[in-house]
């Protein structure tokens, strides 16, 4: 079995990457992948922060897309184009004029 990958193009792609090829498992579809995205993994469960500062939480343990919430967290004029920076369990997520904090329990 590979190294499971995600990769985002217009949509959301994860597969295993074994030495000799890229295997695609599953890919899902969201109006948030459209743009620049930032992925975090526990290996269960994948945290998307989408370019328009919305939070995708998906599920990872089956063999297909399963979105299990979707949390919108700035303004409809939000641009979020850094990675966010995860300390102590409190996710913190960065545009252009504003930092927030989101305790993930």
């Amino acid at each position: 079995m590979g190294v499971p990958r995600f990769g985002v193009h217009a949509r959301l792609y994860a597969g295993s990457w074994p030495a000799a090829s890229l295997a695609e498992q599953w890919t899902g579809a969201d109006d948030a992948f459209e743009g620049h995205v930032s992925l975090l993994t526990d290996g269960r469960r994948l945290l998307v922060t989408s370019a328009e500062g919305e939070l995708l939480l998906v599920d990872l343990t089956g063999n297909d897309y399963r979105l299990i919430s979707r949390l919108p967290l700035l303004g409809d004029d939000a641009e979020v184009l850094s990675h966010p920076a995860l300390v102590d369990r409190k996710l913190f997520v960065r545009d252009g004029g504003s930092v927030i904090c989101v305790a993930l329990e």
